[in-house]
């Protein structure tokens, strides 16, 4: 079992919020080169678990990058800020108390706590949406999500599943009228809808990866997870409990 970060956007930060995503799928890298097929995972004591490929050209292995039981801390778009700045109806994601909590009994290093891109109801008057520290930045103490990964499969990307397409965060909007068969599936609140999950989470990738991302269905891992709403630590520490 190991401790890593993994990075979400905030549609998808607030679908673990809300507990719509049980699944996420990241691209392997390297890339298996053409006609590839999958021949499962290597277990060895000696190295790293690994995805073994049969290809035209003889065996291909990718290191697998995450395991069953391995717990994922979420980096999200964040920045500390002072109470006396908040805007109206913004709110601190994680205060100086649980600052302290998940820091080794420090507080946030500026500022009276932290709040989150994905949740946060207005440009923040000091620290507005273009100086929105990026995930990537984002320390282990400050992330508020935690998730226990339960399954990993490898697939080409457009063989997900409607159902996965679900677990991945898609929902059904209520139709326009009375008209069943108009577009409801989506990822978020406002914008476009679709006909179905897939067509749905084909949009999404696409918005997150770029133009022509989805058409190349390249080899994907499929992780299932638990999610859970606390710091990576703090889970440690009720856990011990």
């Amino acid at each position: 079992m190991a401790d890593r970060p993994i990075l979400f956007s905030g549609p998808m930060v607030r679908a673990l919020l809300e507990g719509r995503k049980t699944q996420t799928r990241r691209i392997i890298k390297p890339q298996p080169p053409e006609g590839a097929r999958y021949a499962g995972i290597h277990y060895a004591s000696d190295e790293p678990d690994s995805h073994f490929f049969n290809t035209p050209i003889g065996p291909f292995k990718v290191r697998q990058r995450i395991n069953e039981g391995d717990r994922l801390y979420v980096r999200e778009s964040w920045n500390w800020t002072f109470i006396k700045d908040l805007a109206p109806g913004e709110t601190l994601g994680r205060t100086v108390d649980e600052c302290c909590a998940a820091n080794g009994g420090f507080a946030c290093p500026v500022g009276d706590g932290i709040v989150y891109a994905a949740t946060n109801a207005h440009e923040h008057p000091e620290f507005g949406k273009a100086r929105w520290k990026p995930s990537i930045h984002m320390p282990r103490w400050a992330s508020r999500l935690t998730l226990v990964a339960t399954d990993v499969r490898v697939q080409r990307l457009q063989d997900i599943s409607e159902e996965d397409a679900i677990a991945e965060g898609i929902f059904e909007r209520s139709a326009i009228g009375d008209d069943p068969m108009h577009d409801t599936w989506t990822w978020r609140r406002e914008g476009w809808r679709y006909p179905t999950p897939r067509m749905a989470y084909a949009a999404l990738w696409t918005e997150i990866n770029g133009p022509g991302s989805w058409e190349a269905n390249p080899w994907v891992a499929a992780y299932t997870f638990s999610a859970h709403r606390c710091n990576i630590d703090q889970m440690e520490a009720e856990h011990a409990d």
